[in-house]
Order: structure tokens, then C-alpha cells, then sequence
């Protein structure tokens, strides 16, 4: 009953939709054997039961809002491709690229997806940093949620600045989990302009920039 129950509370087009396609958010369980990592949550659900999570209502519908105009992302961190399902219900015409370091339940979420939204998700099955350095493609929207370090994150946010397709050389990134990243928030608020800002204050909070660089 949780998405009947969220829908009714909020009524937004994200719950909407949400609610009309509940399905794939159990048919990626299934075809992930009935498993996920104990204490490992997603956009959808906290980690501790695969129910969806409405704590993380407001971090879902900035990530939804955000991708709307987004036509080619590259998302670092994947895991059961539910951030990739909230990306992809805004936006169906999205073509998506994943970067996580493990395929035990990304490649079988991802299918899953794939089969749904017109094999709109490209699967690098990689670390980050070695990915990032590799990949020729650009993109126009980014989403960071991958290891949870400052330092590491720095690091990729220094090579998704080189992927950036957009001729205004705006970059729009959404930082998942922000509370990890204090100190990269305000370097990158003391050194570049900052069009627009937007953070969350809900459970395991995300931060939306759009960046002049």
C-alpha cells in the first residue's frame, strides 16, 4: 500500500507515475533472486526491507524534477537502478549510462529497466575513476552516488567537468547522499558560480547544482 498511500498524500506527477508503474520496482527484486544488501538502501527503499521509503519523498521528486530536460545522463553508482527508474519515469526518452563497480545486481536491474523503457541504460561494470577516464561519450546531466568518500568524489567531479555536452558549458549534477560531502560543496561554491543550488533535508539528503564553468 505504500505507493497508493503516497500518492494520495502528495498527488504529484512523480507519485503518479510511481504509482502506475510499481510494478517494475518489485519485478527488479524478483529478478535480483528475492535479495538486496542488508543495510544498503536506494532511492526507493532504506535497506532494511524492500519496501518503498516515503523519508526520502523529497529527494526523490528533486531527482525526478531535475532530469525532465535531460536527454543523455551518466549516472556513477547504481546498485538495484532505482535512482535510474526515478530518472527514467520523468523522462522516458532518456538514454542513461551506469558506471558501478559491481554487476551482482546492477546487470539484472538494469534488464529489467531496459526491457520496460526501450534499452534506454548503457551498463559499465567498472570503478568510477577508471570509467570516467575512459569514456568518450558526453552527457548534459550527471548523478553522483557511488562511494561515499569527499576525497573520491572530488575526484570525479574533476573528470565529469571534461563529459559535459552542454554548449553553455552549464553543468547540472545531483549529488546523492551530500551529507558526505561537506567540503566539495563549499569548494565548489567558493570557486565557480553557482546558477542554482538546491538540497534536501530529508533521510540520506541529495544535493541538485547547476554550475557556470
Amino acid at each position: 500500500m505504500e505507493f497508493e498511500q503516497v500518492n494520495q498524500k502528495y498527488n504529484t506527477e512523480f507519485t503518479n507515475k510511481l504509482l502506475q508503474n510499481k510494478h517494475i520496482f518489485y519485478e527488479i527484486l524478483e529478478a535480483c533472486g528475492g535479495r538486496f544488501w542488508k543495510g544498503c538502501g536506494s532511492y526507493l527503499f532504506d535497506g532494511q526491507t524492500y519496501n518503498y521509503c516515503e523519508l526520502m519523498y523529497e529527494k526523490q521528486e528533486l531527482l525526478f524534477n531535475s532530469v525532465k530536460t535531460a536527454s543523455n545522463v551518466l549516472e556513477i553508482g547504481t546498485y538495484m537502478g532505482h535512482s535510474a527508474f526515478v530518472m527514467l519515469l520523468a523522462n522516458p526518452q532518456l538514454k542513461i549510462t551506469c558506471v558501478d563497480i559491481s554487476d551482482e545486481l546492477t546487470r539484472s536491474a538494469i534488464a529489467v529497466l531496459n526491457k520496460y523503457f526501450n534499452n534506454a541504460i548503457t551498463f559499465i561494470h567498472s570503478d568510477s575513476l577508471s570509467a570516467l577516464q575512459k569514456i568518450n561519450t558526453t552527457f548534459d546531466f550527471f548523478h553522483i552516488d557511488g562511494y561515499h568518500d569527499n576525497n573520491y568524489i572530488t575526484n570525479e567531479f574533476i573528470l565529469i567537468r571534461k563529459l559535459n555536452s552542454r554548449s553553455d558549458k552549464v553543468l547540472r549534477v545531483i549529488f546523492d547522499d551530500a551529507y558526505c560531502l561537506k567540503k566539495l560543496q563549499t569548494d565548489i561554491q567558493l570557486q565557480y558560480y553557482i546558477i542554482n543550488k538546491t538540497s534536501t533535508t530529508c533521510s540520506w539528503n541529495n544535493a541538485y547544482f547547476e554550475i557556470q564553468m
